[in-house]
């Protein structure tokens, strides 16, 4: 029995280290773009993170042409927030089928003059001054996504880890296997020039889609296009559910379950057998308190080799804390009861609600 879970141990880990083995991030370049930059940014009830967004912003070396926040049926005081920022406001208030995420960003388009776009959630901002002048010197061609460095502060934030770090590997090509394409595109963060986004269709492409992010990638590489990936560790941060502990879970399954259908099989074997360690180190130590202080002592030493490696691949998402990494069984349970939900609402019932709208797949 000690060879058993010694071995799944070890599978644990190297399948760990496999499916994310690349974590590339926005690197100091000499070159800067020379071509003008409008930033779009889709805000419903964000009164609360716009500053922070809107002041990093302010802060940059290189200033975009416009900043352009699109209200999507704000409740609370987004609005003022932003003209107070000198920001334009678009009252975007659409009447068809078509609502959310994607038609608001769609809509700010409409008006950017740039001929670079950018598209940011409200609860993101850039990490310093120099980070707009490091994204836009890195990009080439095609579509850019970045994956922002998670910044929690609550002790709950903390219980995002494992939902972290499946949306980076569950892109595929942070892996040990290179897909010929990428499967999707980080949400948070979007750029591309003004002439591939018409040429692609932009958001209009994605209208109906939950996880805007597949749909524009997929879309791009219809249309041969590149589509880049980057970590914002460094660059770019997000903070994504202060509000509380039941709006982050709200938050996350209204889509996880969907976002897992586009993860390679391969990738997910990869990301199943290293998320088995939750289940069966702890039964390791059981088995160790049962049998003897030899088999325990190995089994705590397995654990905190497993922890010490999570707690190295959590710090690549967001600043998480080494006692998550050593409750990392509580974490999996967490994960498994939110995606579990999420599960449901996709493909049972159907439906998800979120920020007070019935989203229906």
């Amino acid at each position: 029995m000690l060879i058993v879970f010694v071995i799944l141990t070890l599978l644990s880990l190297v399948c760990g280290y496999l499916m994310y083995m690349r974590h590339p991030v926005v690197e100091e370049v000499n070159t800067q773009l020379q071509q003008s930059v409008s930033v779009i940014i889709p805000a419903r009830d964000e009164e609360d993170n716009l500053p922070t967004l809107l002041q990093s912003i302010q802060m940059q070396t290189m200033r975009p042409l416009d900043v352009i926040i699109v209200d999507d049926g704000s409740t609370d005081n987004t609005a003022v927030i932003a003209e107070q920022f000198g920001a334009h406001v678009i009252h975007f208030d659409n009447q068809s089928d078509w609502k959310g995420k994607t038609a608001a960003c769609y809509d700010g388009a409409r008006y950017a003059r740039g001929n670079i776009l950018i598209f940011m959630d409200a609860d993101t901002w850039f990490n310093d001054k120099s980070s707009l002048a490091k994204i836009t010197a890195t990009y080439k061609e095609g579509l850019l996504a970045i994956q922002p460095y998670h910044v929690t502060k609550m002790w709950y934030e903390q219980l995002s880890v494992l939902f972290n770090i499946l949306t980076i590997t569950g892109m595929n090509i942070f892996s040990v296997i290179r897909p010929k394409q990428n499967t999707g595109a980080f949400g948070p963060f979007i750029l591309c020039s003004r002439e591939d986004y018409i040429k692609t269709g932009g958001h209009k492409e994605a209208s109906g889609e939950i996880i805007e992010g597949f749909a524009l990638a997929h879309n791009f590489h219809q249309h041969q296009l590149s589509v880049t990936l980057l970590l914002g560790q460094g660059t770019l941060n997000f903070r994504m559910y202060p509000r509380g502990l039941r709006f982050m879970m709200s938050g996350w399954a209204k889509h996880f379950a969907t976002g897992a259908t586009e993860t390679l099989p391969a990738v997910m074997t990869l990301i199943v057998l290293w998320m088995t360690a939750s289940v069966t180190l702890p039964l390791f130590i059981i088995w160790g308190l049962v049998t003897g202080p030899g088999h325990l002592i190995t089994a705590i030493f397995s654990y905190l080799i497993y922890s010490s490696y999570f707690y190295v691949i959590s710090r690549r998402t967001g600043n998480f804390n080494i006692l998550t990494a050593l409750l990392f069984p509580m974490t999996f349970l967490f994960f498994m009861y939110v995606f579990m939900r999420s599960a449901f609402d996709t493909y049972i019932r159907k439906e998800v609600k979120w920020k007070g709208r019935h989203i229906k797949f």
